[in-house]
């Protein structure tokens, strides 16, 4: 058992330096190729975009529209394919993927650029996916996102649901990955919070059963990441997520071998259970 995967068994959570980056060198390319483009005479780099003088309807715009680049690409599938072994380390070879990544823009002192602490399991995912988390910059103290270890195994937790002012349900900042009815954990406290802050080209992962986010970046940079689940093919789901919420993405050798099988002998499969189709 690697370092990773014993830290992620007994925290929940897991942080890895990748080999392959030309993908994500790619993601952050468009990124600041888009922002020079939308705000050629503000513009210097990444971490200093909260210093372009916009509002916030024209930051939100502007984060879809690379939003919808990204997920055109769909280079967050290339660089798993890249990193592929370490993924099959984690979940065997038989890999579903979200079929859309997340872009982060968290500016110091927005509040409203980030979902704050929260547990993807309130939310229609399961314990059996991950997010993995990664950064487009190098991340001073402050910027980087907060997990609180062993939260999974928290019993009883209590949340307290609220409206956003700035989402509605269906917008195109839903569509972000931001909740317009967040559930607010409560009993939280500041010093359970670990703030990870990484260096690009390493990643976040941890069980969506964790408590994790962001209430505001501290720190004197914008944060800019990318985030995205996956799990094991076979892994159950919530009955109430998308059937295109995945992306099929990698199949191992037996599997494609039952598959063929149960083709050409469709009764055999009537007797098992828990199979996905």
């Amino acid at each position: 058992m690697t370092t990773d995967h014993l830290r992620f068994s007994q925290d929940g959570y897991f942080t890895h330096k990748f080999e392959a980056l030309s993908a994500l060198e790619k993601i952050r390319n468009i990124c600041e190729n888009m922002a020079k483009t939308a705000f050629p005479q503000q513009f210097t780099s990444l971490d200093n975009y909260h210093l372009i003088d916009i509002d916030s309807k024209e930051h939100d715009d502007f984060q879809y529209q690379i939003f919808t680049k990204l997920n055109d690409k769909k280079l967050h599938h290339q660089f798993v394919s890249q990193n592929l072994d370490f993924f099959i380390s984690l979940f065997g070879p038989d890999i579903d993927i979200q079929t859309q990544t997340y872009i982060r823009i968290a500016r110091p002192g927005k509040q409203l650029d980030n979902i704050g602490m929260h547990r993807d399991i309130d939310y229609g995912n399961s314990a059996y996916e991950i997010s993995l988390s990664l950064p487009l910059i190098n991340q001073n103290p402050g910027c980087g996102l907060s997990i609180i270890p062993k939260s999974h195994l928290f019993i009883d937790q209590q949340t307290q649901q609220f409206n956003r002012e700035d989402v509605e349900r269906g917008d195109t900042k839903n569509e972000m990955g931001f909740l317009y009815a967040p559930k607010r954990l409560t009993g939280i406290k500041k010093e359970q919070e670990k703030c990870i802050c990484l260096p690009f080209g390493s990643g976040l992962g941890f069980t969506l059963g964790l408590i994790h986010g962001q209430e505001e970046n501290t720190s004197n940079m914008t944060r800019w990441s990318i985030d995205f689940r996956i799990k094991n093919s076979f892994h159950p789901v919530n009955k109430n997520l998308k059937h295109d919420y995945y992306t099929r993405f990698n199949q191992g050798v037996l599997t494609e071998l039952a598959k063929k099988f149960y083709q050409i002998n469709p009764d055999e499969f009537n007797f098992l259970t828990n199979i996905v189709k």
